[in-house]
């Protein structure tokens, strides 16, 4: 049950589970609920300027290994694009799609073929990193994938804020 699985993720946040521990649950929970996903959480760095890679289960190492530095701006993938643009990007073809020029060879050589993903934002609504699922076969989402993503969004950025407040704590 999917209202069960994020009540689960709540559960380990407010328990202090480890932060990656936290970032790889929801991943897998989220690709429990749409056959064939392999979903990922990408984290914007300090920097500002890209996203690295927080949690990715389920992605070909070698894909990672290749796309471990996403910058944002309008021709980098789904991800640098949702997070540059603040929307969802819906990529139902990456062959295809001149968005992913850049990673196309990676992409494709791991087999991977469709990719949707979005912002994930904090409070005042600044982006905090992306929320993707990646799919062997060209596809577009379904109205409750669509919600699954948005949703698994939301519970990174908690998860994402919870941590920076914890760091923060800690420096202080």
């Amino acid at each position: 049950n999917y209202l069960l699985d994020h009540n689960n993720i709540l559960g380990s946040l407010v328990a202090g589970r480890p932060f990656q521990e936290i970032l790889d649950g929801l991943n897998q929970k989220a690709e429990k609920h749409s056959t064939g996903m392999m979903s990922s959480i990408l984290i914007l760095d300090q920097s500002k300027k890209f996203l690295r890679y927080g949690s990715a289960p389920s992605l070909p190492a070698e894909y990672i290994k290749k796309t471990n530095q996403v910058f944002l701006g309008p021709n980098e993938g789904s991800c640098g694009t949702a997070a540059f643009l603040k929307c969802m990007i819906i990529t139902e073809d990456i062959a295809l799609d001149p968005r992913w020029e850049k990673y196309r060879a990676a992409a494709l050589t791991a087999g991977l073929r469709a990719c949707w993903s979005t912002p994930i934002f904090d409070f005042a609504g600044d982006v905090l990193g992306s929320f993707a699922s990646y799919y062997t076969q060209p596809r577009k989402p379904s109205p409750s994938e669509i919600q699954l993503i948005k949703t698994s969004a939301n519970f990174a950025a908690l998860a994402i804020q919870n941590f920076k407040v914890q760091n923060d704590l800690k420096n202080y």
